[in-house]
């Protein structure tokens, strides 16, 4: 069966030239048939007109990374109480909590909650030490430094803005 001209659908057509280091027709006619180039998003950034959750599947890594980090520390130290004899308070196991994060944080830029959901400090040493100490502020007034990171543009907490830190995928 035979299709006339008008029922053919019109296929544009570009010069495929990128990539080759030459081009094989030096006359410049199209041969190869044209596909819309798509726009790529960056990964963990929102384009300008993008809709986008309260919670997102990237800050819900990160609240994961910090409870799976609470349930690796809080081991050790329920291990170091029975190991040792000595009895750890609520305070003394929020000391050792903060201390043994900040500095798997501040040494390898990450920790293992995070590694394990491959989150990654990104910043020098000296920026990831002064967000271990703002971590403290962050936390103390019920969370709210925390729940920042829920309303902020670029998802970062209180602790993560004010040092200048971001934590990448």
């Amino acid at each position: 069966m035979q299709h006339s001209i008008a029922e053919v659908e019109h296929v544009n057509f570009q010069p495929v030239t990128e990539g080759l280091g030459f081009h094989p027709f030096s006359d410049g006619l199209p041969y190869a048939p044209y596909v819309p180039k798509k726009m790529v998003k960056p990964p963990g950034r929102p384009l300008k007109n993008e809709i986008r959750p309260v919670v997102s599947w990237y800050f819900s890594r990160r609240v994961a990374s910090y409870g799976l980090d609470f349930l690796f520390l809080g081991y050790l130290a329920f291990s170091f109480h029975v190991w040792s004899g000595w009895s750890l308070s609520w305070s003394a196991f929020a000391s050792f909590f903060w201390f043994f994060l900040g500095v798997q944080e501040v040494v390898w830029a990450t920790s293992l909650g995070k590694w394990c959901f491959h989150l990654k400090l990104e910043g020098v040493w000296k920026a990831r030490l002064l967000r271990m100490f703002l971590f403290i502020p962050s936390v103390a007034l019920f969370g709210l430094g925390i729940w920042m990171g829920v309303f902020d543009r670029k998802r970062r907490c209180l602790h993560d803005r004010l040092s200048r830190v971001e934590v990448r995928l």
